[in-house]
């Protein structure tokens, strides 16, 4: 997932993450317990 210094700080501490809409059919497999990586772009 993406993140930028803007939201970086916001995602942390929601545990929110995101990704560029053409790729939200993927995030319909992640399932409780899994691990995920956020990226800062900046």
């Amino acid at each position: 997932m993406f993140c930028d210094d803007l939201t970086e700080g916001e995602c942390l501490e929601r545990n929110l993450f995101g990704d560029k809409a053409k790729r939200f059919q993927c995030l319909d497999e992640i399932k409780p317990g899994d691990i995920g990586f956020l990226l800062n772009l900046n």
